[in-house]
């Protein structure tokens, strides 16, 4: 089940084993290993993607949020 501490947990352990995250519009790099494209698709819940990009921010790691209309 999903709740922000997980998803801190997640992010967490990705940093720690040397992942790096990239926007989908940032130049794709040479070194693709252990490079992840974070992507959040807002359809249902924007509160919930707000928390989230909160909790992107204070990992200092950039995602990418796709709002459905």
């Amino acid at each position: 089940m999903f709740s922000k501490d997980s998803y801190r947990a997640l992010l967490s352990l990705a940093l720690g084993k040397g992942y790096r995250f990239i926007g989908f519009e940032d130049e794709r790099p040479t070194d693709a290993d252990r490079v992840i494209y974070l992507r959040h698709d807002v359809d249902l819940f924007p509160d919930t993607a707000l928390e989230m990009a909160a909790i992107n921010h204070s990992l200092g790691i950039r995602g990418t949020f796709f709002i459905h209309l």
